[in-house]
């Protein structure tokens, strides 16, 4: 068959009279419709302006670390939210505590167990967030309100020396944990010892209690005549060492780097009270409040809570296990997971200093003292 342009040519011809004819129209409408004007102008937040976020450093996690991790969530943020920007300042517990002393507060806090005396007057009451353990949110609860979600939790373990504990013929546990008799047993047999990694805001020492209570074991001097000092343990003179998260970690960490020796790490107990929270502080408007409100909630979100495995803490929502193939972490997360043992945030801080001067009268021999540390531990945390 021959081309027969002259046809090809009136074809053309009127495919581009159609063209000039119709298409204005169906742009227009095009350009007039939802669809458009929602792509040019993202929806708009009931709040516009800038927030003033502090993320206040209260347990074995670095300034840096958490400033990181936290930059990441607001960057997230303010994509989401247009037009709403957020200065972030990470801060030392007692600096916080003398800037708001001072009358300087930001819009969103996250803060450690302990921070506020109470949060009438300083926080906000917050909506239900489902997302979050019941367990884990009750320890935020004051006077039947919720004042601020949990974020993220650390956790006390026990780390053992392999090295020693091959020399003693010790064997693994057959769960999670030892049971507070083979703690006695371990310190004060061949090869052992054991201390605290006391550090800061760190209290290895209520874990202990705590196992202690759950056991049929009611020696609770023991650790007295024999906990030693840190040091030793990193010098490797002990067998075992009461501590944190950070411990374990830190453990590894030196001896990959040539630096310490090979460590197992397990659960002690349930108890924990390194729990980081987020709250939005009062005298807002509803508009802010709202838009302060789901920053805060993006702490708690799925993604964000599977980002916590980057900083080595541990999740407040249900999900699956972060660290089954990382010994450091993996037997104080299932402890943690199934159950916890959190004393009320709100207040702690002088709880804190009372129980431990409990334990120093514990250390004394003092069974009443002993007692009363139970009862208290008892009425303030949530089994």
């Amino acid at each position: 068959m021959k081309w027969n342009k002259e046809k090809t040519s009136y074809l053309l011809s009127a495919i581009l009279i159609l063209f000039v004819l119709f298409m204005p129209s169906f742009i227009q409408s095009k350009v007039d419709s939802e669809s458009y004007e929602d792509w040019l102008t993202p929806d708009q937040p009931a709040w516009q302006g800038q927030l003033s976020l502090w993320a206040v450093v209260g347990f074995p996690v670095s300034q840096n670390t958490l400033n990181g991790w936290v930059k990441s969530i607001v960057s997230s943020f303010e994509r989401d939210n247009f037009g709403v920007y957020v200065d972030v300042e990470v801060l030392k517990y007692d600096d916080a505590k003398q800037r708001m002393s001072q009358g300087e507060m930001p819009d969103v806090v996250l803060f450690p167990s302990g921070f506020f005396e109470s949060p009438v007057d300083k926080l906000e009451v917050l909506k239900d967030n489902d997302t979050i353990r019941d367990d884990v949110q009750e320890s935020a609860i004051f006077e039947g309100a919720i004042y601020a979600y949990p974020v993220m939790m650390g956790g006390y373990g026990l780390v053992v020396n392999e090295d020693r504990g091959m020399q003693a013929l010790i064997e693994p546990p057959t769960g999670i944990n030892y049971s507070v008799d083979d703690i006695i047993l371990m310190a004060d047999g061949n090869q052992g010892g054991i201390c605290f990694d006391n550090s800061e805001f760190c209290n290895p020492g209520f874990s202990l209690v705590r196992a202690i209570s759950n056991s049929d074991n009611s020696d609770y001097r023991w650790w007295s005549n024999q906990s030693k000092e840190y040091s030793e343990f990193e010098s490797n003179k002990l067998l075992l060492c009461l501590g944190t998260h950070k411990t374990s970690a830190q453990t590894q960490s030196n001896y990959e780097n040539g630096n310490g020796f090979a460590s197992s790490n397990w659960a002690v107990s349930d108890f924990t009270d390194m729990v980081q929270y987020v709250g939005t502080t009062a005298g807002k408007d509803e508009n802010k409040f709202s838009v302060c409100s789901l920053l805060a909630n993006s702490f708690v979100s799925p993604e964000t809570q599977e980002s916590l495995k980057d900083i080595g803490m541990f999740k407040v929502i249900e999900s699956e296990p972060l660290y089954e193939d990382d010994n450091r972490f993996f037997a104080v997360e299932q402890v943690l997971s199934s159950s916890t043992y959190i004393p009320n945030c709100f207040g702690y801080e002088q709880v804190r200093e009372r129980w431990s001067e409990l334990m120093n009268r514990c250390n004394n021999g003092d069974v009443e003292a002993f007692n009363q540390l139970l009862n208290e531990m008892d009425r303030t945390c949530k089994p």
